[in-house]
Parts: C-alpha cells; sequence; structure tokens
C-alpha cells in the first residue's frame, strides 16, 4: 500500500497540469481478506501510467500485477493405531507458500475423485503466502484395498498441482 500512495505522489507531482487528473487503480488479483491484512503479496509490481495518457486523457491507470504461486501438496499417511483402532484411516493434505487464496484441494482414491471430509480456505501465512488444508476418511477396508490417494491443488487456469501417496510407501 506505501508503494501505491508513494507512485500515486509521483504521478500526481509530474502531471504538471492545473486541471484535476483522474486515477484508476486496475483490478488487482488481491481479495479482500489480502487487503484488510495489509498483506503485499510476493511479486506484485504497481505499473505506473504513461505520460501520453496523463496529457491527453487526464487519467492515471496504475496497473497491478501479481504473479500466482502455485502450492507445495504434501500427503501425511494415516497412523496405523487409529488403523487398527478405529478401523478409518484419515489422510491429511497440507498444501503451503501458495498465492492467492482462491486454490483448492480435491482427492483421488486409485485415480477416481473422492469426496473431502473437510476442507480449509486459504490460511494467510506472515509472509504473505497461504496455506491450505484437506482430510479424506476411509474405512479400513477401502484403504486396504487402495494402491494410490492424490491430493490435487487446482486453480482457474493454472496447471494442478498434485502430490501421490501409495501404500507400499507407509509402515504398515
Amino acid at each position: 500500500m506505501k508503494l501505491l500512495l508513494l507512485l500515486l505522489d509521483s504521478v500526481l507531482a509530474t502531471s504538471n497540469q492545473s486541471k484535476s487528473l483522474d486515477v484508476r487503480m486496475s483490478s488487482c488479483p488481491l481479495t479482500g481478506k489480502d487487503r484488510a491484512f495489509g498483506v503485499t503479496p510476493p511479486k506484485v509490481s504497481i505499473l505506473p501510467p504513461s505520460s501520453t495518457e496523463i496529457s491527453s486523457k487526464s487519467t492515471a491507470t496504475l496497473l497491478c500485477v501479481a504473479s500466482v504461486t502455485p502450492p507445495k501438496v504434501s500427503i501425511l499417511p494415516p497412523s496405523s493405531t487409529e488403523i487398527s483402532s478405529k478401523s478409518t484411516a484419515t489422510l491429511l493434505c497440507v498444501a503451503s507458500e501458495g498465492f492467492p487464496s482462491d486454490w483448492s484441494l480435491s482427492w483421488k482414491v486409485d485415480g477416481s475423485s473422492s469426496r473431502s471430509q473437510d476442507s480449509s480456505a486459504g490460511l494467510l501465512q506472515k509472509d504473505g503466502l497461504y496455506s491450505w488444508s484437506s482430510s479424506l476418511t476411509l474405512s479400513e477396508q477401502q484403504w486396504m484395498k487402495s494402491v494410490s490417494v492424490s491430493c490435487e491443488a487446482t486453480r482457474s487456469g493454472q496447471p494442478a498441482v498434485t502430490q501421490q501417496l501409495t501404500r507400499d510407501q507407509c509402515s504398515q
């Protein structure tokens, strides 16, 4: 926000116009939550208006560009204690260090979509990036029959980030 105000002051100071200047900010890919916390996400650029636009139209459009950062995805396997005592297997998918907040997580068991038990909205971290989590609970029988489970982080217009866990990677 400080960068935006400094740039705006600079635009107004260099416009050399006695008439008023209409300053517009282009759509910036920040959610209300991002702005409410005063977080400047990584790799944000605010591009100044052209001097031609200022002199000919009496407007100044500031362009905000924020890069997308795909999250890192990992899967935590179920505990053998849970499987033996509750006859269920709960897996946890954790996606971290992503931006912006609108990534979502989904599960697949042996390549087929599966509904998650519980998914969180993006949680803003101190570094301006987000983290998400989702759990999937399978019956012991489903878990023992499965070959692989995958968690996928998706966002419109971006390639999916997928992590796969095979049952043989887990200690029995």
